[in-house]
């Protein structure tokens, strides 16, 4: 669904459900969001060129705007999806009283789950949104198809448009016959009525239990004019091997700076702090990170190496020359130590 078609019908365009407001960022080139499903975001009108805002980031930019909802609201951000040309990517700027946070679309894509057991857990994560609370029932259209839904089961229109109807089918199926989902009988409008299992709910809990961080990792670093190519290539080395890439460039409120930035560390998987400008801020998130457990990831340009600090000398920092040679070096640490994710 277009831009105009979603202002002047008041539809969201990531759930495609009614919003409660939604309007013209008036001058930010995009769209500012108020949905009961989604929440309050913005999504700027880089997103709704051709090809970008299909199925697989609408069940993305869903989940994440779902699974986060009430860390976002606590510390008071919106999200500003962006398509991922644009520049000031991750950024965080002032915007009233709230934090408007650009995040970019192809880093939200690493949020595609990367196999079918992580897949499933996700759908259930995503219905038991739907149902909110035990006993209550999810309505579907089937097996007519359901587009007001298809965000809720990471559907591939890779495999072309025709078989999005099937997709959708078979899944219910599939988690029918797991016993994870159970027809309880046929509502209004043609739709169909499920209610989830004790199995399961069982399933969401331990999902929830072993999935508390984000797909994501945290970049700590100098954001000094000059290290702008270092920041280009970390970001694709962590986007490469299938995760957010969650750098904070925080402008005009450095007052919120350590609030935002200990929020970010606590639910990224791992750390990539970069020493390069000895920047005592980068030590501290490096060392905050290590003592909740957080696998770090150190490194550092060669002609500054040999100015760390004694207490990080003896550990294994990448040493690097350039943008290339970092972001091919960071890439494989992250896959040998941390692990790549691939999305199925």
């Amino acid at each position: 669904m277009g831009m105009g078609k979603c202002l002047t019908e008041g539809i969201c365009p990531i759930c495609l459900n009614k919003t409660n407001s939604i309007k013209d960022t008036n001058g930010f080139g995009g769209l500012w969001v108020e949905c009961p499903k989604c929440g309050v975001y913005v999504i700027e009108e880089s997103v709704f060129r051709p090809g970008v805002l299909g199925l697989r980031l609408r069940s993305c930019l869903y989940y994440y705007l779902t699974q986060q909802s009430e860390d976002l609201k606590e510390k008071k951000l919106i999200p500003d999806f962006q398509n991922e040309d644009v520049e000031d990517e991750n950024s965080i700027f002032k915007y009233g009283q709230r934090l408007l946070k650009t995040i970019s679309t192809k880093s939200i894509l690493q949020l595609y789950p990367k196999d079918i057991h992580e897949r499933i857990g996700m759908i259930m994560l995503n219905l038991s949104n739907e149902v909110q609370y035990i006993g209550n029932t999810f309505a579907v259209r089937k097996p007519v198809g359901d587009p007001e839904k298809y965000n809720l089961f990471f559907l591939d229109e890779g495999f072309g448009a025709e078989t999005i109807k099937e997709q959708f089918n078979g899944i219910l199926d599939f988690l029918e016959k797991q016993e994870l989902i159970k027809y309880y009988n046929n509502g209004s409008n043609g739709n169909m009525n499920y209610k989830i299992t004790p199995k399961g709910w069982e399933l969401i809990d331990e999902y929830q239990k072993s999935h508390q961080n984000l797909a994501q990792g945290f970049i700590a670093m100098w954001f000094d004019e000059s290290m702008a190519p270092a920041k280009k290539a970390i970001m694709s080395a962590v986007e490469k091997s299938g995760y957010i890439a969650q750098p904070i460039d925080m402008k005009e409120h450095n007052n919120q700076i350590v609030p935002e930035i200990f929020f970010e560390i606590k639910r990224s998987e791992f750390i990539v702090a970069d020493l390069t400008g000895n920047r005592g801020g980068v030590y501290y998130e490096a060392g905050y990170a290590e003592g909740l457990g957080k696998p770090v990831i150190l490194c550092c340009r060669a002609d500054q190496f040999d100015a760390l600090h004694f207490d990080v000398k003896q550990k294994s920092a990448i040493k690097w020359a350039n943008g290339e040679d970092l972001e091919e070096r960071l890439k494989k640490r992250i896959e040998s130590t941390i692990g790549k994710r691939q999305p199925i």
